[in-house]
């Protein structure tokens, strides 16, 4: 129940989706991919450790851009693995240029619209 009331209490909805995703913070670089994405944020499974409130740089490499979508964002959510699940972390985007904006807005809409995305 736990689950649903958070998915309830989401701005934007998630949509499932796994494409490549370079994270930038002080300590290191990690190279991954999502799990899911919305117009606020994205989830990345991954083994490494992160610190909530941590700033990160996000490359995120959609199919639809010529270019890596770049973001900064901050650590929201701490996921650690379970019965064989890797863990995760959750980012909140906290900004996004005019030059990435219609690109992540056309993702989202195909996403939504139910294209099948190859990374």
């Amino acid at each position: 129940m736990q689950a649903t009331a958070a998915a309830d209490l989401r701005k934007y909805p998630r949509l499932p989706v796994q494409v490549a995703v370079q994270l930038d913070t002080a300590e290191h670089t990690f190279v991954g991919y999502t799990k899911d994405i919305s117009w606020g944020g994205v989830f990345i499974e991954t083994l490494k450790t992160f610190t909530r409130n941590a700033l990160v740089a996000v490359s995120l490499h959609i199919p639809e851009a010529a270019y890596p979508l770049e973001f900064d964002a901050r650590v929201t959510h701490l996921r650690p693995g379970r019965n064989g699940e890797p863990g995760g972390v959750g980012l909140e985007f906290l900004t996004i240029t005019e030059r990435h904006r219609p690109a992540l807005a056309g993702f989202l809409q195909n996403l939504s619209a139910g294209d099948e995305v190859l990374s």
